[in-house]
């Protein structure tokens, strides 16, 4: 059966600002021809990670932040892969970590001053 990664996974941390629309289009096209690969069998969970996480650079650059999540998200993906742990858990984890991300993100945009609907962007 074919591991699908978690929507959870897509993670768009951008600044403050609000994401120009040319960006959001570059991400959405780019996200989208990644998951038909993915839907395809073109790609593995972990690929398809390190493909989003590549796409996600050339859009709007490297962000720590999203770094760190898609390093955690690929880790735990491999140990799927490798059998070591189930997708289930898999996904609980992931999305935990997602939670915990953004929580971090609306306290440092809250901190710095910005409104959160200003501030929110796909994630």
């Amino acid at each position: 059966m074919r591991i699908v990664v978690a929507t959870a996974c897509v993670l768009v941390l951008g600044a403050c600002a609000e994401v120009p629309s040319s960006q959001e289009r570059q991400w959405m096209q780019a996200s989208e021809e990644i998951h038909q690969k993915a839907q395809a069998g073109r790609l593995t969970p972990v690929e398809e990670l390190e493909d989003l996480r590549d796409a996600f650079v050339r859009v709007y650059g490297p962000d720590p932040k999203a770094m760190s999540f898609y390093a955690y998200a690929i880790r735990v993906m491999q140990r799927v892969q490798n059998g070591t742990l189930s997708l289930e858990k898999a996904n609980e984890m992931i999305n935990a970590k997602e939670r915990q991300v953004r929580t971090a993100m609306m306290r440092q945009r809250e901190f710095e001053g910005c409104a959160w609907s200003a501030c929110s962007g796909p994630l």
